[in-house]
């Protein structure tokens, strides 16, 4: 018996992460999502690295990264550093160089979360802030309130911004 061998063409995608000024933003994490059909015209995103090609790259001090054997398409990158906020790229096809992503610095939210009825500090709360940028995609940063109320949720970027709390636990 024959068995048929398919050999799925891969490529990848190179780039620069820089600031908004062009220096380069070393140590940021570059990860790939997949596009996965659901219905005509509509796509799920799936991280590579839960469901399938585990590819990530972290850029190097010149800001540059390579994410090697992807599978030949189209990608939307999740950027990520330290002090700036994270963001998604539009889709980018295998084989092709981007010369700078400019990543913009962060937004943070800080507060103290209270009881309603005594005013007294709480915590041990989860706050949570969704996000949903230009193309509606979803972000989720969160944060438990600390013994005196207080929380700090860094890493936002632009966008419309809705605040949900919860008590942990």
């Amino acid at each position: 018996d024959e068995l048929p061998v398919v050999v799925q063409q891969t490529g990848a995608i190179t780039g620069r992460i820089a600031t908004a000024s062009g220096e380069p933003v070393a140590g940021a994490s570059i990860v790939p999502w997949a596009h996965f059909p659901v219905e005509p015209g509509q796509a799920w995103l799936r991280n590579t690295l839960e469901y399938g090609h585990g590819a990530k790259s972290d850029s190097g001090s010149d800001g540059t990264f390579r994410l090697e054997g992807l599978p030949a398409g189209g990608w939307t990158l999740r950027i990520s550093a330290p002090g700036f906020a994270a963001m998604w790229t539009d889709t980018l096809a295998t084989g092709t160089e981007h010369d700078a992503i400019l990543l913009l610095p962060e937004l943070v939210v800080t507060g103290v979360v209270r009881d309603g009825e005594s005013g007294v500090p709480a915590p041990g709360v989860m706050v949570g802030i969704e996000t949903t940028d230009e193309a509606d995609r979803v972000s989720y940063h969160a944060a438990v309130s600390d013994s005196h109320g207080a929380y700090r949720i860094n890493g936002l970027g632009a966008g419309a911004h809705w605040v949900v709390t919860r008590k942990a636990g």
